[in-house]
């Protein structure tokens, strides 16, 4: 896939902008981001597949893209302009990749990422302490994804652990609901997993996720 840290600037940046114009435009201070929250989450993904048959690389980023929704969960505790959080979310994906057929008129392989989650801590900093906070998240990403050969129909499914970083702005419209605008980067070709199935070895390679969510905070 192509390089995410260009993507992931940009991304800083636009939060900084709309964080720093945030700040002012008269919004009331003094919003506290403390105590636990849950919500919903929508997004994108973007990733590619590597396999080898025999040691032969036969697809060396074969696109697996898709939509991902989920559930989200987690804690913050704020000390003035600064939040400090434990996120963690779960999502099931429509995630898909197809390679070549090996021996038409064979089916082309399919890799499926079925399932993605995270744990991430979170540094954040609300400007004047008001409703905006632009955030950065560490931690690790879990990933189920799915090898279906093309030649006999078999299925073979694998997990993948892996670094995963992010950065994002929330806004809360309210005292209990915020919205939150993120991306997430996580690295899984340098992670643990491997699918090997007869003689193919498939590899998940890096994943750009964009996705948007609702929390209520209680």
């Amino acid at each position: 896939m192509t390089n995410p840290i260009p993507f992931l600037a940009a991304l800083l940046v636009t939060t900084q902008v709309i964080t720093a114009h945030a700040a002012d435009m008269g919004k009331p201070q003094g919003y506290d981001w403390s105590g636990p929250y849950a919500g919903v989450f929508g997004g994108y993904v973007w990733s590619s597949t590597k396999v080898t048959d025999l040691g032969v690389i036969v697809e060396s980023a074969a696109p697996t893209n898709g939509l991902i929704g989920g559930l989200t969960a987690g804690y913050n505790v704020q000390n003035d302009q600064w939040v400090y959080g434990l996120d963690v979310d779960a999502g099931l994906g429509s995630v898909q990749g197809h390679g070549i057929a090996v021996v038409p008129p064979a089916n082309p392989n399919v890799y499926d990422l079925n399932f993605v989650g995270h744990v991430r801590a979170r540094l954040g900093l609300s400007p004047d302490q008001g409703p905006f906070m632009a955030y950065l998240a560490g931690g690790v990403g879990i990933a189920s994804f799915k090898f279906t050969n093309g030649e006999n129909g078999e299925q073979t499914t694998g997990t993948y652990i892996a670094p995963s970083l992010g950065v994002g702005v929330e806004y809360a419209a309210s005292n209990n609901l915020s919205l939150r605008f993120e991306g997430l980067y996580d690295a899984f070709s340098i992670g643990s997993g491997m699918i090997v199935a007869n003689d193919y070895k498939a590899w998940l390679n890096d994943a750009v996720t964009v996705r948007v969510g609702l929390d209520y905070r209680f």
